[in-house]
C-alpha cells in the first residue's frame, strides 16, 4: 500500500471549495437533532404532567 503525503494548505482548500454542503449538512443536522430533542422533553414533560394528575 502506497502511503501519500497531503499538505495542509490543499486539504483546507478542498474543505472551503465545499462550504455550502458543510453548511446544508450542518444545518440538518442541527434541525434533525433538534428536533429529538423537542420530542424527548415533550414526552418528559407529559409524564410529569401525569404524575401530578395522579398524585392530586
Amino acid at each position: 500500500m502506497k502511503e501519500r503525503e497531503i499538505s495542509l494548505v490543499d486539504l483546507i482548500a478542498i474543505i472551503l471549495l465545499r462550504w455550502r454542503t458543510l453548511l446544508f449538512v450542518m444545518a440538518i443536522g442541527g434541525l434533525l437533532l433538534g428536533t429529538v430533542s423537542y420530542m424527548r422533553s415533550a414526552s418528559t414533560v407529559e409524564v410529569q404532567n401525569a404524575e401530578l394528575k395522579a398524585k392530586e
